[in-house]
């Protein structure tokens, strides 16, 4: 006889249905025999799917599938593949520049590998991503490049060492202090700095079962928080470091409307990138934003960021 396979609809339902047996004083026994479960399942679904909505389990079940997808693609992010993908981004829009997202551990041969690689491929710049925990983690008693000051210096240093074209440092907000940690990397070299990655977030917790949330495969994660929420965030890093230093910044984080990208730039910024909502709402959110900004500037007598009146904050 197989085993029926239950959707995490149907469990919550089923759970639902034995929480009404038990306020009306039926036993554990008694409910799991009339639901024609065994107590160990009861009990193992209580801890996986106990106080939950369907709503909830089906948003869970998304979250999931999108995690095996983006581990799949993960996995086949080989950088021969990426020297292909680059081609084909080149030999589509010749007349673009193409800035090489790129990330390495505590080594100089695992950054000026990648450089190595990719540069004959018409790459015109590198943005390096010290907002992830390239050099190292707490579980080898290391830090991360985006809080170890020392180390981000070393990964700005050994890709500097390994090519003449423009370096740009990405920072992150997870630090106490955005402007020294920008100076040092214009110090170490950076040719401009982008303002900044995602802040460590926790989705939330399960009170029923106490877990973290969302959980995969069985394990609570942390994980980045981005979208509009973040853009008050990067836009204060953004004023911080453009009042301390004169180095071109690209700002990010929030962007969603040609507003966004004109606040971004009012405060400092020299330029804008668009994550989110280009996931979102696809990649034709672009060309609506950036006619939205040459209205805007159209407007105010301007034609070009530039002309955007730079502010002070305090």
């Amino acid at each position: 006889m197989s085993r029926k396979r239950f959707t995490a609809e149907q469990i919550i339902r089923i759970l639902w249905q034995g929480e009404v047996f038990l306020s009306q004083g039926q036993k554990v026994s008694e409910v799991c025999r009339g639901l024609g479960i065994t107590q160990q399942t009861y009990y193992r679904w209580r801890k996986e799917f106990g106080g939950m909505k369907v709503s909830q389990a089906r948003r869970l079940k998304e979250l999931q599938r999108e995690n095996t997808r983006l581990k799949r693609a993960v996995a086949e992010l080989t950088l021969d593949r990426w020297e292909g993908e680059i081609d084909l981004i080149r030999a589509s829009f010749p007349e673009r520049p193409i800035i090489a997202s790129i990330a390495g551990g505590g080594n100089p041969h695992e950054w000026q590998e990648i450089v190595r690689r990719v540069e004959p491929h018409g790459i015109n710049g590198y943005e390096i991503n010290v907002s992830c925990p390239n050099l190292g983690g707490k579980e080898k008693g290391e830090d991360k490049a985006e809080q170890d000051t020392k180390a981000m210096v070393l990964a700005v240093g050994w890709v500097k060492e390994a090519t003449e074209l423009p370096v740009i440092v990405k920072l992150t907000p997870n630090v106490t202090d955005i402007a020294a940690l920008a100076q040092a990397a214009v110090e170490a070299g950076a040719d401009a700095l982008t303002m900044g990655n995602s802040l460590s977030g926790l989705g939330g917790i399960n009170l029923e079962n106490f877990t973290p949330l969302p959980t995969v495969v069985d394990k609570g994660i942390i994980g980045g928080y981005g979208g509009p929420g973040l853009k008050p965030v990067n836009l204060r890093c953004t004023a911080n470091i453009a009042q301390d230093m004169p180095t071109p910044i690209f700002g990010c984080g929030g962007i969603e409307r040609w507003q966004d990208a004109a606040e971004y730039m009012t405060v400092g910024a020299s330029a804008v990138q668009i994550c989110t909502a280009v996931m979102w709402r696809g990649i034709q959110i672009i060309q609506k934003l950036a006619k939205g900004l040459e209205n805007y500037l159209e407007r105010h007598g301007g034609n070009s960021p530039s002309a955007l009146t730079p502010i002070t904050c305090l």
